[in-house]
């Protein structure tokens, strides 16, 4: 009988036909199981789809470059893929050059650069881009930042100058600060002068530039402004007049008059270069 079964079965279907009866059971199939030795296809197939429905848990990885026609578009510029800002638009401006004149390939090569810039951007959003230089931020290499910042609260009554502005002003009112060093009795001088010529800038800060000094002299007075000016320019002298007490504490070599006028004259300088009266 054994050898039958094992020769018409196989023993991974006969030895379990053979242990059954006595009730002894492979590991994994209880006795007295009624084993089949054939399961449909049907249940096999659905078995395999299972195992194989299994949902993978990873980290999706990145394409390894751009797609296809953001590649084609690179080499309609001459460029490589890991093109900057900078060479993008120049290679551009360069073909757009070159080729003036030509509507339907200035058009694609507009195109071509936009959509470059496009993938780019979405390349820089999603993480993406891994070329050295961080695209787009060249841009704003050359752009440096302000040494100094207003905070939000003076905004409304001071304003950063101009270089040409600050130039001009540090020159103003460092000769006049420096009269005195001609001669002592030119110190009253000095800071009299130091107050007109603050309260005039000061109160022409940001009023309508006609061109033409003369049409800001018969300018019809605002009554506010004025005011405004008057009192900080009076203000930032007292100012220096107090702090040229301290200092001539630290450089009592120098005459008192000298320290006095050159103490005023830096925040009249002040009054006249960073705050302002005139209403946007």
């Amino acid at each position: 009988m054994l050898p039958l079964l094992l020769a018409s079965q196989g023993w991974a279907t006969a030895l379990p036909l053979l242990l059954a009866p006595h009730g002894w059971a492979p590991i994994g199939f209880p006795a007295g199981h009624a084993l089949h030795p054939a399961r449909p296809v049907a249940r096999r197939a659905a078995d395999v789809s299972l195992a194989f429905s299994v949902p993978r848990f990873g980290r999706n990885e990145p394409p390894a470059g751009p797609p296809e026609e953001i590649q084609a578009l690179f080499r309609l510029l001459g460029l490589a893929e890991d093109a900057t800002y900078d060479e993008v638009t120049s290679a551009y401006e360069e073909l757009a050059s070159k080729y003036k004149g030509e509507t339907k390939r200035l058009i694609k090569l507009q195109v071509a650069k936009d959509k470059i810039l496009d993938f780019r951007l979405k390349q820089r959003m999603t993480g993406a881009l891994k070329v050295a230089e961080a695209f787009g931020e060249d841009r704003y290499a050359d752009q440096k930042k302000p040494l100094i910042t207003l905070p939000p609260f003076l905004e409304s009554v001071m304003e950063l100058p101009s270089k040409e502005a600050l130039t001009k002003n540090a020159i103003v009112f460092g000769v006049i600060g420096l009269l005195p060093m001609l001669s002592l009795s030119w110190a009253s001088t000095s800071v009299s002068l130091g107050f007109a010529v603050a309260l005039y800038l000061l109160y022409n800060r940001g009023a309508p530039d006609t061109g033409n000094d003369m049409d800001a002299a018969m300018r019809p007075p605002k009554v506010r402004p004025l005011l405004l000016s008057v009192g900080i320019t009076f203000l930032m002298g007292a100012i220096g007049a107090t702090v040229s007490q301290l200092v001539y504490g630290l450089v009592s070599f120098l005459p008192q008059q000298v320290v006095i006028a050159v103490s005023t004259s830096f925040f009249f300088g002040i009054a006249a270069t960073f705050f302002k009266v005139q209403e946007n």
